[in-house]
C-alpha cells in the first residue's frame, strides 16, 4: 500500500513525533490500520527529531501515511522542539493545511483510532472547528500574561478551556483557518506562549489557542461548542479517540497489544470511577469521591 495522491478536499490527519515517541507514533498508526481508517484519508506525520532508523521503520511499515521534517533551524529558539513550548505545532498545522481544502484533523501522536472514526469528519465540516471539552478553566491552565497578551477578557478566565491533544478544522472554511493562523501567530512570540518563569501548569500551546477559540465564540464568531469530553478525568468521553496511550520507546512491536490493554484497563477503571463520583455529586454525596 502507498500513499495515494493527496487531494484537497480529502480528510487530511495530522501527526508528529522525536525519537522519544517513534514506538507511540507506530501505535497510532498500526491503530490506524486496524480501524480501517487509511482509506479516504491522507496521513502526515512530520519528524521532529526521529532517529534515521525509526523514520526508516515507519516508512517501511507505513508506506501509506506521508512524512515530512520539521526544519528546526528555520525557527526561533523558542519554536524548537528542545524549547518544551510546544509552539512547534500551530507551524506544522499551518504547513500541513496550506493548499488543502478539507477537514484537517491534528492529534498528538499518543492518540489511538476507535470505530466511529471518520464520523470525525463529517462534523469538522458540519460546524468549521472540532473541538473537546477538559475540566478546568483556561485561567487555571494559562499564565495570566498570556491571557493578557491575547486580549482575552478577563470575564472568559473562567471558561472551561479545550485540550489541544486533538482539535480539527476545515481548512475550506475562512473563519476556521482565521483562527488556526491567529494561535500561529500568537505563538510565534515567545513573550506570549511562553512568559519568563511562568505559573505552575501553564499549558503553553494550549493556553494561547484556548484564547483564540474562547474569545471568538464570545465574539459570536465561533458557533460550535466541543463535542465531547475528552479521555482524561471523564467518565464519559467520546468514544471515536483516545488520547495519551505513550508507549516505552524500549518496547517492541509485538508488544502492542499488552500496551492497548493495559490502557484500555486503566481507563476504562478511571471512567467508571469518575461515573461513580457523578452519581455521588447527584446523591449530594461526597464531591471528591473516586477523583
Amino acid at each position: 500500500m502507498h500513499p495515494s495522491e493527496p487531494r484537497r478536499d480529502r480528510p487530511l490527519v495530522v501527526t508528529a513525533a522525536d525519537a522519544r515517541f517513534a514506538r507511540t507514533l507506530w501505535q497510532f498508526l498500526r491503530s490506524a490500520e486496524r480501524r480501517r481508517a487509511v482509506e479516504g484519508l491522507d496521513w502526515l506525520a512530520w519528524d521532529l527529531g526521529m532517529e534515521p532508523e525509526q523514520l526508516a521503520g515507519l516508512r517501511r511499515r507505513f508506506p501509506w501515511c506521508g512524512f515530512r521534517r520539521f526544519d528546526a533551524s528555520a525557527h526561533p529558539p523558542h519554536v524548537r522542539v528542545s524549547a518544551g513550548t510546544w509552539a512547534w505545532k500551530p507551524v506544522i498545522v499551518v504547513e500541513s493545511a496550506r493548499d488543502r481544502g478539507g477537514p484537517v484533523l491534528w492529534a498528538d501522536s499518543g492518540a489511538i483510532v476507535r470505530p466511529r472514526f471518520r464520523e470525525v469528519f463529517d462534523e469538522i465540516r458540519r460546524t468549521g472547528v472540532l473541538t473537546l471539552w477538559s475540566k478546568t478553566a483556561i485561567g487555571r491552565k494559562a499564565d495570566p500574561r498570556t491571557l493578557a497578551r491575547t486580549g482575552l477578557a478577563p470575564e472568559l478566565w473562567g471558561v472551561i478551556e479545550r485540550p489541544a491533544t486533538i482539535f480539527g478544522f476545515d481548512a475550506g472554511d475562512p473563519t476556521a483557518c482565521d483562527l488556526i493562523r491567529r494561535w500561529a501567530a500568537f505563538c510565534e512570540d515567545p513573550e506570549t506562549i511562553a512568559p519568563v518563569d511562568a505559573m505552575p501548569g501553564h499549558k503553553f500551546d494550549q493556553a494561547v489557542l484556548n484564547c483564540v477559540l474562547i474569545a471568538a465564540t464570545a465574539e459570536g464568531r465561533l458557533a460550535s461548542l466541543p463535542v465531547g469530553d475528552i479521555d482524561i478525568s471523564s467518565g464519559r468521553p467520546v468514544a471515536w479517540f483516545t488520547t495519551r496511550n505513550k508507549v516505552d520507546p524500549r518496547l517492541p512491536t509485538w508488544t502492542d497489544p499488552l500496551c492497548r490493554l493495559w490502557y484500555w484497563t486503566y481507563k476504562t477503571v478511571d471512567q467508571a470511577l469518575h461515573r461513580r463520583a457523578e452519581r455521588k455529586r447527584a446523591r449530594g454525596g461526597d464531591p471528591g469521591a473516586g477523583s
